[in-house]
């Protein structure tokens, strides 16, 4: 995965909001902090993750514009 390789994660990640979408699935909005090429970067992911045996996986996700940081 390249993406793994070109990025170091900071601290892992801020949960700003989830939902509870049914009991099995739930949404989270999350702020991912990274480092580039010794530049401090971030993004804002609304992702969807099911669980499956008592563990949470990650299914999908979106980028969300800063902007608009609402579930």
């Amino acid at each position: 995965m390249d993406f793994c390789r070109d990025y170091q994660f900071l601290g892992g990640v801020d949960i700003i909001e989830q939902q509870l979408t049914g009991p099995y699935t739930t949404r989270i909005l999350f702020r991912a902090n990274l480092m580039e090429r010794n530049e401090a970067l971030s993004f804002l992911e609304m992702a969807t993750f099911v669980r499956e045996r008592n563990t949470w996986y990650y299914k999908s996700g979106k980028l969300v514009d800063i902007d608009d940081q609402r579930v």
